[in-house]
């Protein structure tokens, strides 16, 4: 039975949360957000594998970035979000 992973706790005191890969158990790690563990009987060594990458993500959005122009009367802004920013 594993223990209490003590740098854990105090990440839980300090936090209120314990982040990945940490857990509260000795030995036991949590997935990273953005990876995926497939467990099957004919391969019991299972390694994680990502499916999503914000830092690619961000890389790709800087190659090819979504220029919007404001100044132009067809792309003009409507609704709430418009209203409390103060653009019209």
């Amino acid at each position: 039975m594993a223990g209490i992973d003590r740098g854990a706790l105090m990440l839980l005191l300090r936090h209120n949360c314990i982040p990945a890969p940490w857990s509260i158990h000795e030995g036991i790690t949590k997935l990273l957000p953005g990876t995926l563990l497939t467990v099957s009987l004919a391969e019991p060594a299972a390694e994680p594998r990502r499916y999503w990458d914000a830092r690619e993500v961000v890389a790709r959005g800087l190659a090819s970035p979504f220029l919007v122009r404001l100044n132009k009367p067809s792309t003009s802004w409507t609704g709430c979000c418009a209203t409390r920013c103060g653009a019209r």
